[in-house]
């Protein structure tokens, strides 16, 4: 607390994405963003009622907001690329304002591990921080949660091209990351899969079938923001 006044008094806050002094995201942008309302459907991705659905292995999925809301996205872009780690402690209490259905709690008070999203070596070495492990621990505190945060129980190999520099296409993002996850055997039955965003869900799919060939039976993903 000390050293954030020090640094606070030094460099003065402003807002990333309005830029008005006082503070790194103010409440007037907070206010901003649109919650993630209905129900995510875990096999697809699609909110609400819908026809058709998909083949991820998820038992539930749950995201704070939406990735095209560019005031969260502009919050996460500086947070997972840029490293602004004054963001997390305004993340504490922005998530404050953030609610869940007692269902959704009380499915997370069941999860035996807490698993954030792994970097390849290199996005590692490029950043020296895993936005995914920061997301964990502010997710743990906020939700009570009492399952440990394992952040050694999945490794991600390096990939040709990051997610994010592909198309939005299941298919192609799912053959970029296939075999890219290695873990080990485990006695942990139901996981939750932390990250900061889900889109086509083809990173965090190949996560869970490694993870359900080790021994999981249940995989739950927890993101800041899932894209539409």
């Amino acid at each position: 607390m000390f050293v954030s006044k020090i640094l606070d008094f030094l460099f003065p806050p402003f807002c990333v994405n309005c830029q008005k002094s006082g503070s790194w995201w103010c409440d007037d942008c907070q206010q901003k963003v649109e919650f993630v309302r209905g129900d995510i459907c875990a096999k697809c991705l699609k909110i609400g009622k819908h026809d058709k659905c998909g083949i991820l292995p998820f038992d539930k999925v749950i995201a704070v907001g939406y990735y095209h809301d560019s005031v969260l996205r502009e919050v996460i872009t500086k947070l997972k690329f840029q490293g602004v780690f004054v963001l997390q402690n305004t993340l504490v209490d922005f998530l404050q304002k953030w609610t869940i259905s007692n269902d959704d709690y009380k499915l997370l008070q069941t999860v035996d591990a807490i698993i954030p999203m792994p970097l390849t070596k290199k996005r590692w070495r490029e950043r020296g921080f895993n936005q995914s492990l920061i997301l964990a621990k502010i997710f743990k505190n906020r939700l009570n949660l009492l399952a440990p945060i394992v952040d050694n129980l999945l490794v991600r190999d390096n990939i040709d091209f990051a997610q994010s520099e592909l198309e939005h296409n299941l298919d192609c993002r799912v053959l970029n990351v296939k075999g890219s996850f290695l873990s080990y055997e485990h006695d942990f039955n139901t996981i939750l899969l932390i990250d900061d965003v889900i889109t086509t869900g083809a990173t965090a799919r190949e996560a869970a079938r490694v993870l359900i060939n080790k021994g999981a039976k249940k995989i739950i993903v927890l993101t800041l923001a899932i894209g539409t």
